[in-house]
């Protein structure tokens, strides 16, 4: 997985539960996410309780507005809460499709994967340029593998590539 922020963990949380093998691919050199990069005087826009992850109550309730600290403490407790395979500082320089496995190429090393999940943000701007111009060779993969796409399998058929790509320029 690419992004070891909010989403990045939540997808690990999961993950964990399945056994399979993984690891998230974090760019930054500490944990915290996007927030770790914004203002000090920031607070969530939403109560505590509504930016909960799975398995773990954000502090606070649901009148209580974190601060960008609090954010950043939740998330670092939260990877360690659930001991999340987070490798530190790899940039992503790119991600191939090589048969039916992704090669993904960081700052530190080389990943394979038969599956590979965008957790990225819209901080990680580098990263998602790099995904987005790889993005035709996974959707095809991901398509396949998916099962917990919200649609049934006739549905599922019937996904168009043009829908696929505009959701993912959305």
């Amino acid at each position: 997985m690419i992004g070891g922020g909010q989403s990045g963990l939540a997808v690990g949380y999961y993950l964990r539960r399945t056994g399979l093998s993984y690891v998230i691919l974090d760019n930054n050199q500490e944990g915290g996410g996007a927030w770790i990069h914004t203002w000090k005087s920031l607070r969530l826009f939403s109560p505590a309780q509504s930016s909960s992850l799975p398995g773990m109550i954000m502090p606070g309730g649901s009148d209580y507005y974190p601060t960008r600290d609090e954010a950043i403490d939740y998330l670092r407790s939260y990877e360690r809460k659930y001991n999340l395979p987070v490798k530190r500082s790899e940039q992503v320089i790119s991600v191939r499709k090589d048969g039916d496995e992704f090669q993904v190429e960081t700052s530190k090393n080389t990943y394979k994967s038969k599956v590979l999940v965008s957790a990225t943000g819209t901080f990680g701007s580098h990263t998602y340029r790099i995904l987005k111009a790889s993005i035709a060779l996974m959707v095809s993969r991901f398509i396949q593998v998916n099962t917990t796409l919200p649609i049934n399998s006739k549905e599922r058929e019937s996904v168009s590539w043009e829908k696929v790509t505009r959701e993912l320029r959305y």
